[in-house]
């Protein structure tokens, strides 16, 4: 099943908005994508050391900053869930990662910002090919932030939405597919050489890797971190190829378990990449409809009562806007957030919060996602209960 794993899901593809030819959706290797790079990396020129969280998951500390994968600075927050040991969970169950509400993407590009079309480029491909929109932000709180501070790499500082300012660097070795690269994680996606049954398609040779800081890219993560789609994706934008280019010289550090090698691109999504995007963020776009189906009350005798039964259902479309129906192609992820509350009399009220994903299968126009209860009482017009729980989704209709 394609890895979309960890804070994954493999992406993305390009369009002209320049002169330059557009590039298609192909399962292909071409000519031009045949060559070794050396992989995207965060600081390059500083130590780093290895780190492990009591999770198990390695990154590579540099400074303040934990590294994960080479190229993501992880946030804060995510840096706090990881040091919990107990949080060896999903991190597509939004415990690690947050997604973009409304599939839309504020961003500012910094006045210094050399070669401005390779993320303008990018951007406009995410745009024609998936579900994602990228605005250029006025005063919105959540934007990236591209930036092009020479010697620092090519990087984003997050994977998923950090929350507020949150940066992409772009290298003067950057191109506009290392700009597809790390918006993927932006997005929420790692590296497809990193998911847990890789083993069964790639063979790895640890030892060949020139660069110790670069072994930290192709660890193995724990299928307790990572979510599936479909098969290992050969052709996808966030795959590292068979070669790394290092001290003028291509070596071997990879290969396929029939001893052939391939090559990473960066030029193009694969139609996996577009598909792992949509499942995250769609189309298909949801609407969440509650409905009262049930309610049982008493008024009189100093004492009033009622307890409301809701059904709430999840209804598919091909719009943002939520105006024309449709059914779901291929299965589609959705998070779930559920929020109880209570308080008795006067005391303050206790809430209690928790998400959870829910995977949509193919072929279904909406989808029932549970009850909720509300109750009321009061006693010669005092409260003695106010009760309820609630679902909710992340803005996946405007």
């Amino acid at each position: 099943m394609k890895h979309k794993n960890l804070f994954s899901i493999a992406l993305l593809l390009l369009t002209c908005i320049s002169c330059e030819k557009e590039p298609n959706i192909e399962k292909q290797q071409t000519p031009e994508t045949q060559i070794s790079y050396a992989p995207e990396e965060a600081f390059p020129n500083k130590p780093k050391e290895p780190y492990t969280f009591p999770n198990g998951i390695t990154v590579m500390k540099c400074d303040s900053m934990y590294i994960y994968q080479g190229d993501v600075i992880l946030s804060s927050a995510q840096v706090d869930s990881m040091n919990k040991a107990s949080d060896v969970k999903s991190m597509g169950t939004n415990k690690y990662v947050n997604f973009w509400p409304y599939s839309k993407i504020y961003y500012t590009i910094a006045p210094s910002m050399q070669n401005v079309n390779r993320v303008t480029t990018a951007m406009a491909y995410y745009s024609r090919f998936t579900g994602i929109e990228f605005i250029k932000r006025t005063n919105q709180r959540d934007y990236i932030y591209f930036q092009s501070k020479t010697g620092d790499g090519n990087y984003s500082n997050c994977i998923g939405m950090k929350g507020g300012k949150q940066i992409i660097n772009l290298d003067t070795d950057g191109t506009y597919g290392t700009a597809i690269h790390e918006i993927g994680h932006a997005l929420g996606l790692e590296h497809e050489q990193c998911r847990p049954d890789r083993d069964d398609y790639v063979t790895i040779n640890f030892d060949a890797i020139p660069n110790k800081y670069w072994k930290n890219q192709y660890k193995k993560q724990s299928i307790d971190n990572c979510f599936y789609l479909d098969s290992f994706d050969f052709y996808s934008v966030m795959l590292y190829g068979s070669y790394l280019y290092y001290n003028n010289k291509n070596i071997l550090v990879m290969k396929k378990k029939d001893g052939s090698v391939f090559f990473n691109q960066r030029s193009r999504l694969s139609p996996d990449d577009v598909i792992g995007i949509n499942y995250i963020y769609g189309p298909p776009y949801a609407q969440l409809v509650t409905k009262n189906i049930s309610e049982d009350d008493n008024v009189g005798g100093g004492l009033d009562y009622a307890d409301i039964i809701f059904s709430n259902t999840l209804y598919f479309y091909s719009d943002k806007a939520c105006q024309h129906p449709t059914t779901t192609t291929q299965k589609r992820m959705i998070t779930i957030y559920y929020r109880f509350y209570q308080q008795y009399y006067n005391n303050p009220p206790s809430t209690r919060t928790a998400s959870h994903n829910v995977i949509i299968p193919a072929g279904v126009d909406h989808y029932e996602i549970g009850n909720t209860e509300l109750i009321s009482q009061s006693e010669y017009g005092y409260n003695d209960l106010d009760q309820g729980e609630t679902y909710s989704i992340s803005g996946v209709c405007q």
